[in-house]
């Protein structure tokens, strides 16, 4: 199950491209310090700086995304309204069965704006030091450890879950309103681990508030060198 190999893609969506001069207000579904309000807000500068049009990024929380997305797809489709959206977006539709909007039909993609690799990340103060370690300590006390996600149905939430499935490990599923808000979580010891974007854990990671334990690359990144690597079995990760 090649569940570490998800990307992390997080696509602007307009209703149109008319009044290119008026500002453009970008609608973040997820709380400041993660990576859709990282990349966000490096799209907002490089389309100011490509055409002169002003953007104002907006973080609009809750629903675990949904309440973003349809704030965006209720508004006036004259091209000053665009959303980010992730991987989430496209589970929506198993994931709930009715939504006030139409999730194929009601938002246009514009733009890919990044893809990036997925970072099992442990506060710098864990006794975890690798995922020999993480597994070793899940199966000998289930439950008790437990990981932050962006929300009940997001991507992280549902990453994390295939990796401790596969893993054959049980852990307690903690929600919050971003991964920005996991991670102060996890530096400051309340959780046990994330499963995050690479933008999001290398701040911390290099910071040495936080330890990458593996990273979902097919080679080793060289964002994390020395991180373990791998795309399938969290058994089978490269170490050396």
């Amino acid at each position: 199950m090649k569940y570490l190999a998800l990307v992390f893609a997080l696509i602007p969506a307009v209703a149109s491209a008319q009044a290119p001069q008026r500002p453009l207000r970008v609608l973040v579904p997820f709380s400041a310090g993660g990576a859709s309000d990282t990349y966000s807000r490096l799209a907002a500068l490089k389309i100011t700086e490509q055409t002169g049009r002003p953007v104002v990024v907006e973080n609009r929380t809750g629903a675990g995304g949904r309440i973003s997305w349809e704030a965006v797809a209720r508004s006036a489709p004259d091209g000053t309204t665009a959303g980010l959206i992730d991987a989430t977006y496209a589970m929506l539709p198993g994931l709930f069965d009715k939504l006030p909007w139409d999730v194929a039909s009601d938002l246009v993609p514009s733009a890919m704006v990044c893809q990036t690799p997925f970072v099992v990340t442990v506060g710098a103060q864990s006794k975890l030091k690798s995922l020999a370690d993480l597994i070793a300590e899940a199966r000998a006390r289930p439950g008790k450890l437990n990981y932050g996600s962006s929300g009940v149905g997001g991507v992280n939430h549902v990453v994390t879950a295939l990796f401790l499935h596969d893993a054959r490990i049980d852990l307690t599923h903690i929600p919050y309103k971003g991964m920005g808000d996991a991670v102060v979580a996890l530096q400051a010891g309340q959780i046990d681990l994330i499963v995050t974007a690479s933008p999001t854990a290398l701040g911390p990671v290099k910071g040495g508030k936080a330890l990458a334990l593996a990273v979902s690359t097919a080679q080793r990144s060289s964002a994390f060198p020395g991180v373990p690597f791998g795309k399938a079995n969290p058994n089978q990760f490269v170490t050396t």
